[in-house]
């Protein structure tokens, strides 16, 4: 007898075999199968949980766990969360400053105990709170982790913030006023871990479990660092850019606010939908609706809440965050009108770092099944600009509002722009006009002013990004 296709098996083999780019060319239809995208990534594995009027309305995994292994991903496969982690830590903070245990807006030095924020020339005037924390406002450094091995000796969080041995990473310190723009700190991320270690008086993954993990039903996902040996035969191995198993399989993150939650897809979107029900709702987060209210809405000069990243205006208002360890790239999203979003976790770096732009054509596809607002833009119309006038746009430049060594390049290649963040990986970008660029994998904008010498990286009309080129005068001294 044959097998009669149900509506939910339609919707996800349109997801799955329709991969596409969130910037269409106009009358060119590219649709790519997930399967493709993965060998042509080098991402073994991929699991997704599709959000649906605020419930799980489906979960799937993708691939294997290891790459040239057989174990397959499942919906309870383990993920590095990575800086998914973030929101989790902060919603927490949030939930003590209900109870009276914290104040938000407070210097952050009253509110730790055994460690302080060294002072610095942009705190004379106005410290840093745990509300430029939580929204990244805070001008502190550090804005990432890059794990330790296995078997390596760990730092405390302590030592983590003060940068003293085996720590890896520098000291948390304050290198730009507080509140004045968007600097994202996974620094400032374990400040929030080390008062909750305090307040709580017991370790961080423990606390977290009490108060979110477990009320939300989020039971295979735990703060484990290391991954207990009994987990390892559930964790999904993490993968550089040329698909190779990382060694050891996986690092281990003790930055726990900041990176280290293991979870599945089916997990995290289970946080998503309880974050946004909460707002109107019961729900087992003892948090008022106003408090939500404070963490789901932008703080200023930032695109982040109290934790959470907010993008999007009325019915395209959505919120999430997405994440990168080293081996794992994932994305997280849902929309607080309609309740529709996505989770996706992958086991993979990307070829030429393409592990980001695998997951935005993963998110492209089922906006476009579930008819999500704003996400996938309208379709383009290249045009043809000659040699002569893109390499007017060739060179350095300086990002504004960013430390010295913050610098993003453009350069021709073959005919065509190529733009690339300080050792990040390269991007083509095609125009549309002689000054507006766009590359098929992103919804972004880059808008070149000859007369300004500058460029504003702009998404959704929203600018993000200003750079301002670095020119070399007669004696080879640059300025911008």
């Amino acid at each position: 007898m044959m097998h009669k296709t149900t509506a939910l098996e339609s919707e996800i083999a349109a997801v799955t075999e329709g991969l596409r780019p969130l910037t269409p060319i106009k009358g060119d239809d590219t649709r790519w199968a997930l399967e493709e995208r993965m060998r042509h990534y080098r991402i073994p594995g991929v699991s997704l949980c599709v959000i649906r009027r605020g419930e799980i309305h489906w979960s799937q995994g993708f691939g294997v766990t290891a790459s040239g292994g057989d174990d397959a991903v499942t919906e309870t496969t383990l993920f590095q969360a990575c800086s998914m982690s973030k929101p989790l830590a902060a919603l927490c903070i949030m939930m003590l400053a209900e109870e009276g245990r914290l104040d938000i807006d407070a210097p952050v030095n009253t509110q730790v105990k055994n460690w302080a924020l060294p002072e610095s020339p942009h705190t004379v005037d106005k410290p840093v709170t745990l509300r430029h924390i939580m929204s990244h406002t805070g001008g502190l450094s550090v804005s990432g982790f890059k794990g330790y091995d296995r078997n390596a000796d760990l730092p405390s969080t302590l030592q983590i913030l003060t940068g003293d041995a085996p720590a890896k990473s520098e000291s948390v310190l304050s290198i730009a006023p507080p509140g004045e723009q968007e600097m994202y700190s996974g620094g400032g991320t374990t400040v929030l871990q080390r008062i909750l270690e305090e307040q709580e008086n017991r370790p961080f993954a423990e606390t977290l479990n009490d108060r979110i993990l477990n009320p939300l039903g989020m039971r295979d996902s735990g703060f484990w660092q290391p991954l207990p040996d009994t987990l390892a035969p559930k964790a999904a191995c993490g993968h550089n850019e040329e698909g190779d198993l990382i060694e050891g399989g996986w690092r281990v993150f003790p930055e726990l606010a900041a990176a280290g939650l293991w979870t599945t897809a089916e997990d995290y979107a289970r946080f998503l939908i309880a974050l946004r029900y909460a707002e109107q709702h019961a729900s087992p987060l003892p948090l008022k609706p106003s408090t939500i209210e404070e963490i789901l809405t932008p703080a200023a000069n930032s695109s982040f809440g109290l934790g959470p990243e907010i993008r999007g205006d009325g019915a395209a208002r959505r919120f999430g965050h997405s994440g990168g360890n080293v081996g794992y790239r994932c994305d997280s999203l849902i929309y607080r009108e309609s309740g529709d979003g996505a989770v996706v976790l992958t086991n993979g770096n990307g070829r030429d770092g393409g592990g980001w732009t695998f997951i935005q054509e993963i998110l492209a596809a089922i906006a476009t099944v579930y008819n999500w607002p704003d996400f996938v833009r309208a379709p383009v119309t290249p045009i043809r600009l000659t040699e002569s006038q893109l390499v007017q746009h060739v060179g350095p430049y300086a990002i504004q509002n960013a430390g010295p060594q913050d610098m993003l390049h453009v350069s021709l290649d073959n005919g065509r722009l190529l733009i690339r963040m300080e050792d990040g990986p390269a991007q083509f970008v095609f125009p549309v006009s002689p000054s507006v660029f766009c590359a098929q994998n992103s919804t972004k904008e880059i808008r070149f002013s000859l007369t300004e010498k500058a460029l504003s990286i702009n998404d959704r009309g929203a600018e993000i990004l200003r750079a301002s080129r670095i020119v070399a005068n007669s004696t080879g001294q640059v300025s911008s």
